[in-house]
């Protein structure tokens, strides 16, 4: 008999599709998440091309802190490591320090200013050469086509009504150079009333 391969997006989708108790199942998502960082800043360090001893160098330390750093929990770690561990990768550490008592709403707030203000600051740059502006034309784009897509697939996950009609309906159209463009995804196309 012929097996069938599955394609998941990620580690934590296949573990929570995987046929194993639902108890070894929460441990093993546990420990993923309790290593998000720490993983990332491994896949960083590998993108870079650069090993444990490189690291080690660069952060004026021996090649065992390293190891320890790496395979140790997010919770272990100290800011001004990740920070340094981060630039010699050539990456960037950003955290966000919210109340426990926000609520999801205001998280989701939160996050929109923050790509409100990065936008923003790209929009400045754009003002300095035609190229620029191109580019950042094109992602803002890529941006809006991207969050519509998102929230017509978290709109498209909400019940419907008692009567079976949706809460509410999305259509976006929008122009790229005089042309105009629809964003059709049969998928994720809702239409907001």
């Amino acid at each position: 008999m012929a097996k069938t391969q599955r394609k998941y997006k990620n580690v934590l989708e296949m573990i929570r599709k995987a046929d194993i108790e639902e108890e070894v199942r929460d441990e093993t998502i546990e420990s993923l998440n309790s290593r998000r960082i720490v993983s990332r800043l491994m896949s960083l360090r590998a993108c870079a091309g650069l090993s444990q001893k490189d690291i080690a160098e660069q952060m004026e330390c021996s090649q065992a802190t390293i190891s320890k750093l790496e395979n140790s929990v997010d919770d272990d770690l100290k800011i001004g490591e990740i920070k340094r561990y981060a630039e010699i990768v050539g990456g960037e550490f950003s955290s966000n320090v919210l109340p426990n008592s926000l609520k999801p709403v205001d998280r989701v707030k939160c996050l929109a200013f923050g790509i409100k203000h990065q936008m923003e600051e790209m929009a400045q740059l754009a003002h300095r050469d035609e190229t620029i502006a191109e580019g950042v034309s094109k992602f803002f784009f890529e941006v809006f086509a991207n969050v519509s897509r998102m929230f017509g697939a978290a709109v498209n996950s909400l019940p419907n009504k008692s009567d079976g009609s949706p809460y509410i309906k999305f259509e976006a159209t929008f122009e790229v150079d005089d042309e105009s463009e629809e964003l059709k995804d049969t998928e994720d196309e809702v239409a907001l009333h």
